[in-house]
């Protein structure tokens, strides 16, 4: 079909449930493709400004440092999550990062709060690093939900994410510890070392008002390996909606920034797939991450698949 929305030229549609993004609407009648009884329900989302990238492009350190709010804790890094800091946190810090971040789904709409629901330590030793989950609600349309993997680092560590990943950085922080930077540790090798190490032991995290879940299925001994082989990890670039880490040429973690209650899709057909049709063509599920509150459904926060290295796109397989 061809539709005429010249009067929305320049948006971007987004489908409603699964979040994939179509390109931007322009003059010329818009193009889709339905099968039978087929249908699609977008959202028009505004394209993410070029200002937002050019504001936070690192120059020097001093002068990029200078710009950045400062979040001064009472006591040892700990109390990050104080009722104090943990207001400035909601009402200022929050809103700003995730206005800069790609995966963040709600830049068009307007932010009316944002609520801390929960957190866990990931790991209390330095450098601290927290899992966390936020609100996010609007003045029109339901609240979302959204995953975080905070972390403070400290001397070269935190000039090394100044020079970068400036966008990653929330604000400067002062304890009685010293000073150093919150930021999303989603891209260091600690918090990626962790995570692994937390779905690897199936441990249980503790969170203050719940708890974080790590299981593995029957695939995941053979897609890991053997336990002395490293893995060295590295963050994938350009991602949309998720942010994902590749564990040497084993496997890939796909960190789910919106959560939802309820079984997530991947989960229950990559479980299936793997330990009840065991397909060899798809990507075997390894293991995952979940959390719960008493009296709630799971959340989805991580996968852990095995890797498979991409042979191209579509487009580069029929041209």
């Amino acid at each position: 079909v061809e539709l005429d929305l010249a009067a929305y030229e320049g948006l971007m549609p987004q489908e409603m449930f699964g979040g994939a993004e179509f390109p931007a609407i322009g003059t010329t009648p818009y193009f889709l493709s339905l099968g039978p009884y087929a249908s699609y329900w977008f959202i028009l989302q505004a394209p993410e400004p070029v200002i937002m990238w050019t504001e936070v492009t690192p120059g020097p350190l001093e002068e990029l440092e200078a710009t950045l709010p400062v979040l001064v804790l009472s006591g040892r890094w700990e109390s990050l999550f104080a009722p104090g800091v943990r207001s400035r946190l909601e009402t200022d810090l929050f809103p700003a990062y995730l206005a800069r971040q790609r995966w963040f789904g709600g830049k068009a709409r307007t932010i009316a709060r944002v609520r801390l629901l929960d957190y866990g330590v990931l790991q209390a030793a330095v450098p601290p690093i927290y899992l966390a989950l936020i609100e996010v609600a609007y003045a029109q349309g339901e609240a979302e939900t959204y995953a975080l993997l905070l972390g403070i680092s400290t001397d070269e560590a935190a000039k090394t994410l100044l020079q970068t990943d400036p966008t990653c950085v929330l604000a400067r922080v002062r304890s009685r510890q010293g000073e150093g930077l919150l930021h999303d540790a989603v891209g260091t090798e600690a918090a990626a070392t962790l995570l692994l190490a937390l779905i690897h032991e199936q441990h249980h995290l503790t969170s203050a008002a719940g708890a974080f879940r790590a299981f593995v299925t029957r695939a995941y001994p053979d897609v890991r390996g053997p336990v002395e082989e490293p893995l060295p990890m590295r963050r994938v670039q350009g991602e949309q909606s998720n942010s994902s880490i590749i564990y040497g040429s084993r496997l890939i973690l796909k960190f789910v920034r919106r959560v939802e209650a309820g079984i997530h899709p991947d989960l229950d057909m990559g479980r299936y797939l793997t330990e009840k049709a065991a397909l060899p063509f798809v990507p075997p599920l390894a293991g995952g991450l979940t959390y719960r509150r008493p009296g709630t459904a799971p959340m989805t926060v991580a996968l852990l698949h095995g890797y498979i290295r991409s042979d191209g796109s579509g487009w580069d397989y029929t041209k």
